[in-house]
């Protein structure tokens, strides 16, 4: 029996967010080998009642307070050495500290042959000093791509590479780096100077656990309704600067059905602003959902747009494409690997809002175009061929 350890910061069904989401099919797939014994363990989950949720879920977590300290003082820090400038990546490590050393005496406790441990946060460098075990580490949030992009707010240089200085301490102990996308695995190279130990291994969503999840149909008050889905819509980095002119411009285009917006996630003022100066802009403003909630409000829309800037791998995506939801997107970062142009979905020149919303329109007024679509998603998208990879490099490691 191999015994195997999955690190994230939190495990659904507690918290949507990419990196969780990512690491939890991960678990649920890995669970379905019966060779393979799998805990999961969450370094950022600080409320302790959560502890036994769900089996085999072991939840630890750094004091809220306390994380608030550490940011407010590694802002202060990184002020200091790079005026004018954003800094979070070093504050997410430190942030994970003490939640990833209670993990870290859990897996210990637990003896897992291999621990497969998500990059963001760096738990792996606390994890480390109590574990021996083999390491996998899977690439999704890599601080350096955020440098230097116009895009954003201007980010700080030495907090990135701070943070990616510690990763590059723990991926230099790991038998294996996976990344999602050619994409993220082709940065990952560069970035941390990872050599031969790295593969591309797509994210994974256990379809058991998806079909399951029931959508949430009261939000259809009209037969003419049609409710569009926008993840994480008030995150900079998904493109929350152009949510408002696609929820405009495709309100304004459409004349004989109602159109609803499901906005995903926390939103700021402005974009709030901007959205209630409009009285015929009608959206729902879901806020922070745990997992299996955020998928059944998916599930209960027609099309899912995402203006998002970067992507390693898109999970919103893949979830709505699963879900038989058709995904517009910019083609960008791991989309391109995700979405076939006009088979599972459409993907257009990278920030051209004009031919986002049309493709939507296009879906909106051909609901022929929209079964099209929905039908591809599932042959194209192989879970089987992500489980024989993933099985394979377990092999590869020497477990048997």
């Amino acid at each position: 029996m191999i015994k195997i350890a999955i690190v994230s910061s939190s495990f659904p069904p507690l918290s949507a967010g990419g990196v969780s989401s990512a690491q939890y099919g991960l678990l649920l797939l890995l669970r379905q080998n019966k060779n393979f014994e799998v805990h999961g363990f969450s370094f950022g989950d600080a409320t302790s009642s959560l502890e036994d949720t769900d089996f085999g879920i072991h939840r630890s977590g750094t004091p809220l307070w306390l994380k608030r300290i550490i940011k407010k003082l590694l802002s202060i820090v990184f002020k200091l050495l790079d005026k004018g400038t954003k800094s979070y990546q070093t504050s997410d490590v430190f942030c994970s500290a003490i939640g990833s050393i209670k993990a870290a005496f859990k897996i210990k406790k637990f003896s897992p042959d291999i621990v497969i441990v998500s990059d963001h946060g760096a738990p792996m460098f606390f994890i480390m000093l109590f574990v021996k075990a083999k390491y996998i580490w899977t690439s999704h949030h890599n601080p350096m791509r955020f440098i230097n992009n116009p895009l954003l707010e201007k980010m700080s240089v030495k907090d990135a590479k701070f943070a990616t200085s510690i990763e590059k301490k723990c991926i230099k102990k790991c038998s294996y780096v996976i990344s999602p996308s050619k994409y993220m695995n082709d940065f990952i190279k560069v970035s941390h100077n990872v050599e031969d130990n790295s593969c591309i291994i797509p994210n994974i969503i256990d379809l058991d656990f998806l079909n399951n999840i029931k959508s949430k149909e009261h939000f259809s008050t009209s037969i003419d309704e049609y409710k569009i889905f926008i993840p994480s819509a008030g995150s900079e980095v998904k493109g929350e600067r152009y949510v408002f002119s696609i929820m405009h411009w495709i309100t304004n285009s459409i004349k004989d059905k109602k159109i609803v917006f499901l906005l995903s996630g926390n939103i700021s003022d402005k974009l709030a602003y901007e959205i209630s100066q409009q009285n015929k802009i009608k959206c729902v403003f879901l806020g922070q959902q745990e997992y299996s909630s955020s998928i059944a409000y998916l599930k209960s829309c027609d099309i899912c747009i995402s203006p998002t800037l970067f992507e390693s791998f898109g999970m919103a995506i893949l979830e709505a494409m699963l879900s038989g939801i058709p995904v517009i997107a910019f083609d960008v970062g791991g989309n391109r690997e995700l979405i076939r142009n006009g088979e599972n979905g459409y993907i257009v020149d990278y920030l051209n809002i004009t031919q986002l919303c049309n493709k939507a329109i296009k879906l909106i007024n051909e609901p022929l175009a929209k079964e099209t679509v929905v039908s591809k998603t599932r042959e194209i998208y192989s879970i089987k061929d992500v489980e024989n990879k993933l099985f394979s490099l377990i092999t590869s490691l020497g477990c048997k």
